[in-house]
């Protein structure tokens, strides 16, 4: 199918439709056709709006009939957005193609710089980036459905933003509350904690919010070393705290979105439904950034951008999105990429100094008064190999935010030598199961 082709088609419908509008031009971009819009002077654009969902039946029906779709297969339905600056019809590509991050120049970004994707204003594309410490965009919100490619998105922020920034000037705090592929940073030297359950997301935010205030109260603006909170799947962990939780949660987090821009620390918080009473009064005022996929409807839309008329109810998903800033809005295509563990050594291995530094004791939230949570005391005595007779005892639960240390390592393998059970072990050591730490127990086992 030629460009030129469906363009001819377009344009008999909007004739159809006695839209006075014609397409005079266009072309490819990686998830979408792009056609250019020659619109009368008297046409009201709201009408072209109004004809978005004849147009896409009946673009469907034509590339159906031509074989260009598999009525079997929902991931090729068509989906047309419009844009009226400048006026183009935005329409999906039957069988797009796959941008990816290891293809992106990274290189040529400035340190605290964060790639999410690139917009097709013209057919080079242009990146779209998040800049921490532009004090316009201190904070991002992302929203999208599942299969929006909201995951994606966070992983080419922050794995482009630790390959040109010095670990020993930022630090990650991880709050991965859908279980994702978020885990797999941990291995990044940028990462100073990381957590994937509502009590560690707790203890957390509570941390980095303690941190706004420590670096307040020591007027400490603006500092050198940065740390961003990064916290997934909002909704999924309110929904399992209580009440009084949630509340005090959504108090930190607020702390940190009013407050972390004059003091180094930024937000950026992900949800697969914008509603209201999920993303709270941080919407209103903080995120200058909002990175907004595929969508549920156009109430959706305009609660994630707090802008009507944005379009993305429009998206086709997989990584298709649009990014607001100010009243700009562009639409972009998130790069796809590799989590394999050796994206994250190669982002390692331009840090070398950083192997064997302490790189996050000024931010850690220990160090800054935060109380530490109180957990249960049983003990368990590790081996004599590993640790010595007057150590202090291992005490259970066994943190989840971080890897054990050798002591606790041991007292994994002892645990693992009665129960026996890999399962049993982790229920006794942490008091639940997940691919994290049973990641963490197969590499205990594999120390003995």
């Amino acid at each position: 199918m030629s460009i030129r082709e469906e363009a001819n088609v377009l344009t008999d419908i909007l004739r159809s439709q006695r839209i006075q509008a014609r397409i005079v031009g266009g072309f490819t971009a990686p998830a979408f056709y792009v056609y250019s819009l020659e619109i009368d002077h008297a046409e009201k654009l709201n009408r072209i709006q109004a004809t978005l969902d004849t147009i896409q039946s009946t673009l469907y029906t034509w590339r159906a009939r031509r074989g260009l779709v598999d009525a079997n297969d929902p991931d090729q339905r068509v989906v047309v957005r419009f844009s009226p600056q400048p006026p183009v019809l935005e329409v999906s590509r039957p069988k797009p193609d796959r941008l990816s991050l290891s293809a992106m120049p990274l290189g040529n970004l400035q340190p605290f710089e964060a790639l999410a994707g690139v917009a097709f204003l013209t057919k080079r594309g242009q990146p779209v980036i998040w800049r921490v410490t532009d004090p316009g965009q201190p904070h991002a919100l992302i929203a999208g459905m599942s299969g929006s490619g909201k995951s994606n998105l966070l992983l080419s922020l922050l794995l482009s933003l630790c390959h040109n920034t010095d670990p020993a000037n930022l630090s990650l705090f991880i709050v991965d509350g859908g279980n994702s592929s978020l885990m797999l940073t941990r291995r990044l030297y940028h990462v100073a904690d990381i957590t994937g359950d509502a009590e560690g997301a707790s203890r957390l935010v509570h941390h980095v919010a303690d941190l706004v205030h420590h670096r307040k109260a020591h007027g400490d603006v603006n500092p050198a070393h940065r740390v961003v909170i990064v916290v997934d799947e909002l909704a999924n962990l309110l929904m399992v705290m209580s009440k009084p939780q949630a509340q005090t949660l959504h108090q930190h987090l607020a702390t940190i979105a009013a407050e972390g821009r004059k003091f180094g620390v930024h937000l950026v918080a992900a949800t697969q439904k914008p509603l209201a009473e999920v993303t709270g009064s941080l919407t209103k005022s903080n995120f200058a950034v909002r990175f907004v996929g595929a969508v549920a409807g156009w109430q959706d839309a305009q609660t994630a951008s707090d802008l009507p008329g944005t379009g993305a109810e429009r998206l086709a998903g997989r990584g298709d999105f649009i990014v607001r800033a100010g009243m700009n809005v562009r639409r972009f295509q998130v790069p796809f990429v590799d989590t394999e563990i050796g994206t994250m050594r190669a982002i390692n291995r331009r840090w070398p100094a950083a192997a064997d530094a302490d790189l996050h004791a000024a931010v850690m939230p220990q160090r800054t008064g935060a109380p530490v949570p109180e957990f249960p005391t049983t003990a368990v005595t590790p081996v004599q190999e590993d640790a010595p007779r007057t150590g202090a005892p291992v005490q259970l639960p066994l943190p989840r935010s971080r890897p054990p240390t050798p002591q606790e390592a041991a007292a994994l393998r002892s645990l693992y030598a009665e129960h026996g059970s890999k399962n049993k072990t982790l229920a006794a050591a942490y008091g639940t199961k997940s691919p994290l730490l049973l990641s963490w127990l197969d590499q205990a086992l594999a120390m003995n």
